[in-house]
């Protein structure tokens, strides 16, 4: 991920909602150490919308069930994104 593409995929995750919409998909496992739900979501979202093949998990996967569910919210904003709030 390039660092410029960074505050634009955070506007992406702040305007869809994803991590209050999709805390318990994206919180790392109890007792686990791992990525934090906002990083993960950093990811997930950008190889969704840059990735060739999108997410590289399987459709079955809640994570993978958890982005998808934004999708639609996140192709549509980016041609909204250079308006203001």
């Amino acid at each position: 991920m390039r660092l410029s593409d960074r505050p634009t995929l955070e506007h992406l995750i702040a305007k869809t909602g994803l991590l209050k919409h999709e805390d318990k998909a994206l919180a790392p496992r109890k007792g686990a150490e791992g990525p934090s739900a906002a990083s993960l979501a950093l990811c997930l979202v950008h190889d969704v919308l840059f990735a060739k093949r999108g997410i590289s998990l399987p459709k079955d996967h809640a994570l993978h069930k958890a982005i998808a569910r934004h999708l639609s919210a996140c192709v549509r904003l980016p041609g909204r994104a250079h308006r203001a709030d």
